[in-house]
């Protein structure tokens, strides 16, 4: 037999279920059910609730679905755990479905009956590749996305993709006297946000570079980005992303910032924390869904000592029950603003304590683990849906 996925298990009803999962084109390649101990065959993909050393050997794309990790395995591309108390189909499916992709491309449809030693050991080399083309491309986003050290300013930085890389992203430059925060998330997640993200910023910065000193401000920098998104390399792809762009202007102790369906920023004063009034701009869709261009920005002081806090709807969009993804019952903005003042109320407190205290919060509200233990490489954060990225930055007196 030549299936294209083999389903290891001892329990028949675990099989039908992991067949009523996959879409019936996927279905009509092929799937087999094996008992421990069977031979795989020439099966290019296994799904099974129990793991082995014969499964293990195959060296092609394992789903394993346990109701905990085993402790002596290591997670990796190849290796995709579902844990079954939390399950959500529409992620696996989206995984299988980016893995036969993969092996179609290796394998070809029609040549999966070919001698299978030869077919395990390709795999191994293409996976490998694929695993550190993966990792380089999570290490250059995250080393674009970190924050440079700014004079007279203290920074704290949080982020965590959903998979390996994300579509959320973040630019702090510091031109003369002004410093420019802007915080974004592409539609959905994954590679192809990852790359928009990409495109974004390479575009954003390159502008801040050239654009004359004398006039560089927040509505040249939103026309730019506004016109850009919605004349070029968009247009054939219905994705658009939150974003918000921030100044820090020193010379005149403000912050001015525009809003395109981002979460709101929130201002710490003397201790005192409060969601900048967006009540305009609230109402904003985001970059590319949004036809109408806003270069008016919102003015508020920020003085020595004030600090700003931005994050992406990963934080905010935690579920108690990641069965119940009603968004009345996500964890939140009125709960990240309850969180961060609970933490500036300390004596002494500083940024990195405010962003593990809004991580300790968001843990604590979902019934599932927390966010350190997550694996970057196909897991959604369990109680996320999404990308989570935090930023602070404190004017130091």
């Amino acid at each position: 037999m030549n299936a294209l996925i083999s389903v290891v298990t001892e329990d028949s009803s675990f099989y039908k279920q992991i067949v009523q999962m996959i879409p019936l084109d996927i279905q009509r390649e092929g799937i087999e059910i094996l008992r421990p101990g069977d031979s795989l065959n020439n099966a290019q993909i296994i799904v099974t609730d129990m793991i082995t050393d014969e499964i293990l050997d195959q060296g092609i794309p394992v789903f394993l679905f346990a109701e905990e990790m085993p402790e002596d395995i290591v997670e990796s591309i190849s290796l995709r755990f579902y844990k079954r108390t939390n399950f959500d189909v529409k992620i696996f499916q989206k995984d299988l479905a980016e893995w036969i992709e993969i092996a179609f491309a290796l394998d070809g449809a029609a040549e999966k009956t070919r001698d299978a030693e030869a077919k395990k050991e390709k795999y191994k080399e293409r996976v490998a590749v694929y695993k550190k083309s993966l990792e380089l491309a999570k290490l250059m986003q995250l080393s674009a996305m970190e924050p440079k050290t700014i004079k007279n300013f203290e920074q704290s930085f949080y982020y965590q993709p959903a998979f390996t890389v994300s579509g959320d992203f973040l630019i702090v430059e510091e031109i003369d006297n002004k410093v420019f925060v802007i915080i974004g998330d592409v539609t959905d997640h994954g590679y192809n946000t990852g790359l928009y993200g990409a495109s974004l910023v390479g575009g954003i910065r390159g502008f801040l570079d050239i654009a004359p000193r004398y006039s560089l401000n927040l509505a040249g920098l939103v026309n730019y980005v506004y016109h850009s998104w919605n004349n070029y390399n968009y247009q054939k792809d219905p994705s658009y992303a939150t974003m918000l762009f921030c100044m820090i202007d020193k010379e005149n102790a403000s912050i001015e910032f525009i809003n395109y369906g981002h979460e709101s920023p929130f201002l710490i004063h003397e201790n005192k924390v409060s969601i900048l009034d967006v009540s305009e701009e609230k109402e904003l869709a985001p970059m590319g869904a949004e036809k109408r261009l806003i270069l008016t920005p919102k003015v508020f002081s920020f003085l020595p000592g004030d600090a700003l806090f931005v994050d992406t709807d990963g934080v905010t969009e935690v579920f108690k029950d990641p069965e119940d993804k009603d968004i009345r019952k996500a964890y939140s903005e009125e709960r990240i603003l309850a969180s961060v003042q609970h933490e500036v109320l300390k004596p002494n407190w500083t940024l990195d304590q405010v962003i593990r205290g809004v991580r300790k919060d968001a843990d604590s509200y979902s019934v599932t683990e927390d966010f350190e233990n997550q694996n970057l490489l196909g897991n959604h954060l369990d109680g996320a849906v999404d990308d989570v990225t935090m930023y602070m930055l404190r004017w130091l007196k």
